[in-house]
């Protein structure tokens, strides 16, 4: 299981892509972030685009920058649910578990229906080894996103082997707010 957690956090390429396919929409994500970037140049003060960013630093994996913008977007609008599930996910990846349980319930608080609080919350309490409460959580986030196979197959894998030795496919990626 923890495996599978560990992929859960981190971003990987899709196997079933070849090389040349892959580059092309990573030059366009890479494009959409430089206008984030020039959005943020222009209003400083735009919250939104920096809670975008930190989604967009998420996928690229630059965890720190994607908390520091997220942290930024809070900053400037408390009620920004999406800039919260974007902090848990990553403080989740920086090993931050008991703060990214805390900053979930907060993006839950504001919106309770944030599928993304609620995976986040979910996968942070089953890698503290929560899986009971853990599940309460990825069940509560199936119905607001059915699209969501992370939280799917999370929740599948616990309420049939709880605590136990679970296999997990290695090419799962969780999928920040936008």
């Amino acid at each position: 299981m923890a495996d599978f957690l560990r992929h859960a956090t981190t971003n990987v390429r899709r196997p079933d892509r070849k090389e040349g396919e892959e580059l092309i929409p990573m030059r366009e994500f890479r494009k959409e972030l430089k206008g984030k970037m020039e959005q943020l140049r222009i209003d400083p003060e735009f919250a939104e685009a920096y809670s975008g960013r930190s989604a967009m630093r998420l996928a690229l994996g630059e965890n720190q920058a994607a908390y520091d913008d997220a942290v930024r977007a809070i900053a400037l609008n408390p009620q920004l649910s999406p800039a919260y599930s974007n902090r848990a996910l990553a403080e989740i990846r920086l090993s931050r578990l008991g703060t990214a349980i805390e900053t979930a319930t907060q993006a839950l608080k504001i919106d309770p229906k944030n599928a993304d609080a609620y995976g986040y919350r979910g996968l942070a309490k089953a890698l503290q080894g929560n899986f009971s409460e853990a599940l309460d959580d990825l069940n509560a986030a199936i119905p607001l996103a059915p699209a969501n196979a992370r939280n799917r197959v999370l929740a599948s894998q616990l309420a049939t082997h709880g605590a136990g030795e679970v296999s997990f496919p290695t090419h799962f990626a969780s999928r920040p707010s936008p």
